[in-house]
């Protein structure tokens, strides 16, 4: 078909280039019989044979600008589409094993080895940041965990968050770090209800470095995004073990407790992580642990407070 299109233009500049031809020749008889006839007046034919010199380059260039410009642009496509069938599966193919060759020595081990170095960050955080609670009276004494989420720089004082439950009918309060070493501490309030309670204690002279735990938005958390639970089961012996797992449920009710909606997740917790947090993987405080489930029939069934109540709840309690 291009080549019968070719041909056909090729046809025409001819056939188009003969009518010019034989009308110039025609004209110019006509010129020369005038001349004869009317010999007093002179005719000068250049203009005319200038005319039609001009039309007749410009046609030839028109017409060879429209067949050059067709034929590229048919070129073109069939070039492009010979590219297309010939060699997009096959470039396709090589992307593809690439991409696959790149994930499978790369992209995952770089993914594996970010993974483990956020949970080295967190872990970092909460050595820093969360400390045993020892609540006691002259009858008996309770072990739980505590986060700090504040420092006043005026009375050199750090806030700690920990369960009610933990300082219950308790009077003396002391907060245990890694080292073994205790300072005192003191009750600035409680809700009940919810159950958190807030202490403070000095921040000189202290054994350890202190830092202040971020505290993230719960509202944001997901079912599925993983979780870092920080705390001393069973007490001292096991001082700041972390454990992982996930989020497993939003807005859970516990025996109709109507204050809390709860955070669900499976991260191991056990009596002396009260009141100790759950992180993020950026190192958020996003939930207090309070209740775990645990029987012979269930298992990995852990609850915290959201972070946003929390500090609602704190709020109150300084202000108050």
């Amino acid at each position: 078909m291009k080549k019968l299109y070719i041909f056909l233009s090729i046809f025409l500049s001819i056939f188009t280039v003969a009518l010019i031809n034989n009308s110039f020749k025609t004209n110019e008889v006509s010129a020369l019989e005038i001349a004869d006839v009317t010999t007093t007046t002179t005719i000068d034919t250049n203009p005319v044979e200038t005319t039609f010199y001009d039309v007749y380059n410009s046609l030839v260039d028109e017409l060879y600008s429209q067949v050059y410009s067709n034929l590229y642009d048919d070129l073109y496509q069939d070039i492009v589409d010979q590219i297309n069938q010939e060699y997009y599966e096959q470039i396709y193919a090589q992307v593809e094993s690439d991409l696959a060759e790149l994930l499978r020595e790369e992209e995952i081990s770089v993914y594996l080895n970010e993974f483990q170095q956020t949970i080295y960050d967190v872990i970092e955080l909460s050595e820093k940041s969360v400390f045993g609670v020892t609540a006691f009276n002259d009858e008996e004494a309770s072990i739980g965990t505590g986060v700090v989420y504040k420092y006043d720089n005026v009375n050199q004082l750090f806030y700690i968050v920990t369960n009610h439950h933990v300082i219950e009918n308790m009077d003396q309060y002391r907060i245990y770090f890694a080292t073994g070493d205790q300072v005192e501490a003191n009750l600035i309030g409680y809700d009940e209800n919810v159950d958190i309670a807030v202490l403070t204690f000095q921040s000189t002279p202290l054994p350890v470095d202190v830092e202040v735990a971020t505290f993230g938005d719960s509202d944001l958390v997901e079912i599925g995004e993983f979780a870092l639970a920080v705390g001393h089961p069973t007490g001292y012996d096991f001082f700041n073990s972390v454990t992982l797992g996930i989020i497993s449920g939003l807005d859970r009710v516990i025996d109709a407790n109507a204050y809390v909606n709860y955070i669900q997740h499976d991260a191991a917790i056990n009596s002396g992580n009260s009141g100790g947090p759950i992180y993020n993987l950026d190192g958020e405080v996003i939930g207090i642990n309070v209740i775990k489930y645990a029987t012979v029939d269930i298992e990995g069934m852990g609850f915290s407070i959201p972070s946003n109540l929390v500090l609602q709840v704190i709020q109150n309690i300084e202000n108050n």
